[in-house]
């Protein structure tokens, strides 16, 4: 028998920048994930593993986990209209989540939430994998390899350290979005001040 543990995502909110006007404000109000209406404040979200590991009601998207990683990816702008940051300026991004049983996943297993610059390169589907592996195999996916960008990486069960971690375009072999970090440069973790972010990232 498999052991399945869930992530709940309640609410992925505002992403907005300091001037304080709102780029997106997903709540699934429709019970739908497929729907790609931005100015309805809806994205459509896509799963490294089957449409039916997720579920959508209205207020909240659940991912059942399985026993390794998945991810859950939207696009907060059209497709060739990305939205620029200026100096001063920032993106800021708020979210609810719940694990209804964190001890399914067993200790040290992370939990990541990323905002990337997908340069373009999107996918539109889900089973597209991109956990990791090597080319040849269904789980590479060569789409994410030019995505730059920050990750924040912590414990489910708070055995480690929350970091800070940058995307560096097209260094993982694996082809890997967020499932590995071998395409990462560590910024900071919980035991320093701060980290700084790269430009054009």
């Amino acid at each position: 028998m498999k052991l399945l543990a869930t992530l709940t995502i309640s609410l992925l909110a505002v992403a907005m920048p300091l001037t304080g006007s709102s780029i997106i404000n997903e709540t699934w109000s429709d019970g739908d994930r497929t729907n790609q209406d931005l100015a309805n404040n809806s994205m459509a979200w896509f799963s490294s593993a089957g449409s039916s590991t997720v579920q959508v009601t209205t207020g909240s998207m659940t991912q059942l986990t399985g026993t390794g990683g998945r991810h859950n990816l939207a696009y907060f702008t059209e497709s060739g209209s990305p939205v620029s940051i200026g100096v001063g300026e920032q993106l800021q991004m708020n979210f609810t989540v719940s694990f209804p049983n964190p001890g399914a996943l067993g200790a040290g297993n992370d939990f990541r939430v990323g905002l990337f610059n997908s340069q373009g390169s999107r996918i539109s589907t889900d089973s597209h994998g991109g956990t990791n592996t090597t080319p040849g195999n269904a789980n590479y996916q060569e789409a994410f390899m030019p995505y730059s960008g920050y990750i924040f990486s912590g414990s489910v069960d708070d055995s480690r350290s929350i970091s800070l971690r940058q995307r560096n375009p097209n260094s993982d072999p694996s082809g890997a979005l967020i499932a590995s970090t071998g395409a990462f440069s560590t910024l900071g973790n919980t035991a320093s001040d701060h980290a700084t972010l790269s430009p054009n990232v």
